[in-house]
């Protein structure tokens, strides 16, 4: 059986005010036997003292043996207990006699020597007093304390039925705001406590939460529209190819009508896919040491024949000697190479590409830079957004998504890395990323 927090609460603390109360009960009860045990010894003790000076204060050396016990007797008709005070003499003789000592009782005797005789004197007590009042007070507290839980646990539950309302509140308050609406926030307490930070969190996590639901709707959007143009592009071309009787060279054209098309979607759903994956992309496991020297040779051995075809030239202005970098070789491949590409879009033929490495500090720097168009300042904060694309005419003559320097900047970020970038309108760009010497 689950219960409510504040049930929890309740039963808590009235347990440990259960716990509390026995405690103070058993103490209570303890103590106070304790005290009245003590003051009935400290009574027979004066009692037997009474006796005592009595018998110094009215005998002397010549009384007559005989008249000892009339005294005692005497005196003890004078005391309220004084039938139960017993005197004996050294040979065991009763001088005065007892009354039969009530149950339960206490007992305690003494020794004293008077006039060269020695006298024992034995005082009893009832207990039935002490007792008595632990009775009383057991009772007292057997009623008291079922009343005090009662209370307190009621008092508890108000507690953290208030203390727990904001908490109520808040639910209500989140379970109402749906997806379709997820601009409202929780009011947050100006006082700086538990709920005030629980109220932060949780539109903290809204934020977040609407700018994830915000890019997914912007993501599918793009992607549905980057996806239309080619598959009604490649229904088209289909549609006209079976429409009628052709040749063989006429259905050959529109199969690499389709074959291009199909490259072309192949190509943009690995992009999106890459960038679904997010940090996944780069599992860190692969994470090892690159010669650099390697990579920027492999990148533009791919990318020669692509710049032959342009008409663009691509330089490399580095060292013949490059120190090794620490970072995931794949990765580190598809970002300069996503880098290179982009450079070669708007270079215009004549014009040049070059791929730069030098060091600063413990660290390399890999820079390429192009003599292309150039980029408006007003799209440079835009350049790395998905599906962004400065000139889209040209983009679409090109066969680009808008995606290429998306996933370079989630590659260098998964390297603890930023690109930057500079350009100047009609003179070209120059994008920068750094990476860490291996160990």
């Amino acid at each position: 059986m689950s219960f409510s927090i504040r049930t929890r609460l309740t039963f808590l603390y009235s347990g440990l005010l259960s716990l509390s109360l026995l405690l103070f009960a058993a103490s209570s009860v303890w103590l106070l036997r304790q005290r009245l045990t003590d003051r009935l010894h400290e009574s027979l003790a004066k009692r037997i003292q009474g006796v005592e000076d009595f018998l110094i204060r009215e005998t002397t050396e010549k009384t007559d043996a005989a008249m000892i016990p009339v005294e005692i007797e005497e005196y003890a008709s004078t005391q309220p207990e004084g039938h139960l005070i017993e005197v004996t003499d050294a040979t065991g003789r009763v001088l005065l006699r007892s009354q039969p000592a009530p149950s339960p009782s206490v007992t305690q005797e003494d020794v004293f020597d008077l006039y060269g005789k020695e006298y024992r004197v034995r005082a009893t007590a009832s207990l039935a007093p002490v007792e008595a009042s632990l009775t009383e007070l057991r009772w007292l507290l057997s009623v008291l304390a079922p009343l005090l839980l009662l209370i307190t646990g009621g008092v508890c539950y108000w507690i953290g039925s208030r203390a727990l309302a904001p908490i109520d509140g808040m639910t209500l308050l989140a379970r109402s705001i749906s997806l379709a609406d997820l601009s409202r926030r929780l009011p947050v307490s100006p006082v700086r406590d538990e709920l005030s930070r629980l109220a932060e969190a949780w539109n903290e996590m809204l934020s977040r939460l609407e700018g994830s639901i915000e890019r997914i709707h912007r993501f599918t959007a793009d992607a549905a529209h980057e996806l239309r143009t080619p598959l009604t592009a490649l229904r088209t071309t289909a549609e006209l190819a079976v429409r009628r009787e052709r040749e063989a060279n006429e259905y050959r054209e529109s199969l690499e009508q389709v074959v291009t098309l199909s490259e072309r979607m192949s190509h943009l759903l690995d992009a999106l896919l890459v960038l679904a994956r997010g940090d996944d992309a780069i599992p860190v496991r692969t994470v090892g040491r690159v010669e650099l020297r390697e990579l920027v040779q492999a990148v533009c051995s791919e990318m020669r024949p692509m710049f032959a075809s342009k008409g663009v030239d691509l330089a490399v202005d580095a060292a013949e000697e490059l120190p090794v970098v620490r970072g995931d070789s794949a990765g580190l491949h598809r970002l300069l190479t996503s880098l290179v590409e982009n450079a070669l879009k708007y270079t215009a033929a004549g014009g040049r590409v070059t791929i730069k490495v030098e060091r600063e500090g413990s660290e390399q720097v890999v820079e390429v830079s192009d003599t292309g168009c150039g980029i408006p300042d007003e799209s440079l904060p835009h350049i790395f957004e998905r599906f962004y694309r400065v000139d889209l005419s040209r983009d679409r003559r090109s066969g680009g998504h808008g995606l290429g320097l998306a996933i370079a900047q989630q590659i260098a970020r998964l390297h603890d890395s930023e690109i930057e970038v500079h350009s100047t309108l009609g003179k070209g760009s120059c994008f920068r990323f750094r990476l860490p010497g291996a160990a």
